[in-house]
């Protein structure tokens, strides 16, 4: 089941599996500056992920190619750079005279960890960081407790130690910039996850790619996430997500890219309200109007995504007012309208108020060749519409034009509509 989450800035939903979602993307015009190698060193990865699609971390490291899914990143990094730690700290440990004297409240501390007891785990653990500073596995295991118990700062730092030690395993880095993004530190927390990537480009799998796209949506880094995201779809096709990543994020940069993706998220999510509304974008910019008008409806069916909605069905009401097409005009932007915010119904009512008036003379003159006063309480009911619909675009229209028409065609129109309606009533 898809969780659809929205953002200000660009009209985007990042789409996540089984957790609530978080963040924002936002506009290039509003982009944090990157002083990064992300951009780099992702471009190089999309060649990786389209030609290592079943590259497994085992290669270099020789620990299990993915871990369980339920796993979270955290857990699997903390796993992975102990193996790591411990077969580069081999060495040095043949030739030690003496076992080492924080082994065993290292080994404590692990036992403790491991039945998920974090408050005992964390004593042992920084009794042997202290004993032993210059073994990494003891501050990285340190790490990994303190940041389960919501210790950021010394969590951070205890990695910061490790990585000073062992600057040549990636799964430090990978857990500092778990670190970093859950301070909501996401320029540092990027920049972590880039020198994980530089040391090993193996480690990437599902979970990495999802992780790292979401920091990079929190942080607002548009191109990287752009750069990930066709990771995530060149990897994991059926995966949802990196498409509807990619869908909102080319819609203004990259349209013929960007339809191919929404195109695939719809073929995967045929029945997602998002992808309706993003597709219904699209589909105005190749100027299938009524298809673009259908899945508005569709994505309107969601409050959330009204925002969405209402840009299509003002597009299409103008069209259609231009084609003097007024009476369906009329219906499509009265629907259209009560999905806009306040501050747009005006640019909805300007045109409304046009088309009513438009459309004001050939209904009355058929309502009076056949003396008919249905028609003409109908006609009665527009000529106030389109009177009110003229006051309120007035915000947005011309108001000289505009009073111009009220002053004249419509207060006309009302004397004549007043004599028919006279003629109605029973003596």
């Amino acid at each position: 089941m898809l969780t659809v989450r929205a953002t200000p800035r660009v009209e985007r939903a990042a789409v996540r599996r089984d957790a609530p979602a978080r963040g924002r993307f936002t506009g290039s015009g509003g982009m944090t500056a990157w002083p990064l190698r992300l951009t780099v060193v992702g471009a190089a990865l999309v060649s990786i992920a389209i030609a290592r699609p079943g590259a497994a971390t085992a290669q270099a490291t020789g620990t299990p190619a993915a871990a369980a899914q339920d796993s979270t990143l955290l857990d699997v990094s903390a796993a992975r750079a102990r193996l790591v730690a411990a077969r580069a700290e081999q060495p040095a440990a043949a030739g030690r005279a003496r076992q080492d004297p924080a082994l065993a409240r290292y080994l404590q501390g692990i036992a403790q960890l491991g039945r998920r007891q974090l408050d005992s785990a964390v004593t042992p653990l920084r009794a042997a960081a202290a004993a032993s500073p210059g073994t990494a596995r003891y501050h990285g295991d340190l790490a990994y407790a303190l940041a389960l118990l919501e210790h950021w700062d010394e969590a951070a730092d205890q990695y910061a130690a490790a990585i000073r030690l062992q600057p040549a395993n990636p799964w430090y880095h990978v857990g500092l910039a778990t670190v970093q993004a859950s301070q909501e530190r996401w320029q540092p927390a990027a920049a972590s996850y880039d020198s994980a990537v530089a040391l090993d480009s193996a480690i990437i799998d599902h979970r990495f790619v999802t992780t790292v796209s979401e920091c990079l949506e929190q942080g607002g880094f548009v191109p990287q996430l752009i750069t990930w995201s066709r990771i995530g779809a060149a990897r994991y096709p059926d995966d949802p997500e990196p498409w509807l990543r990619l869908a909102t994020l080319l819609r203004t940069s990259d349209s013929t890219a960007g339809l191919q993706a929404i195109r695939r998220f719809r073929a995967l999510e045929p029945d997602h309200p998002l992808g309706a509304a993003l597709y219904a974008h699209y589909l105005l910019g190749l100027g299938e109007y009524d298809s673009a008008l259908a899945l508005a409806r569709q994505a309107a069916r969601d409050s959330a995504l009204w925002r969405l909605a209402w840009p299509v069905f003002l597009r299409d009401g103008a069209r259609l007012f231009q084609a003097r097409s007024f009476e369906q005009a009329s219906q499509v932007l009265a629907e259209g309208r009560g999905y806009a915010p306040a501050a747009r119904r005006a640019q909805f009512s300007l045109f409304l108020g046009y088309a009513g008036a438009q459309r004001l003379g050939p209904l009355y003159a058929d309502a009076a060749r056949k003396k008919d006063c249905a028609e003409a309480h109908v006609v009665d009911s527009l000529e106030t519409s389109t009177r009110h619909d003229l006051e309120e675009g007035k915000a947005v229209g011309d108001s000289v034009q505009i009073n111009g028409v009220l002053g004249g065609v419509l207060t006309q129109a009302r004397t004549r509509i007043d004599e028919l309606l006279a003629q109605c009533r029973k003596p």
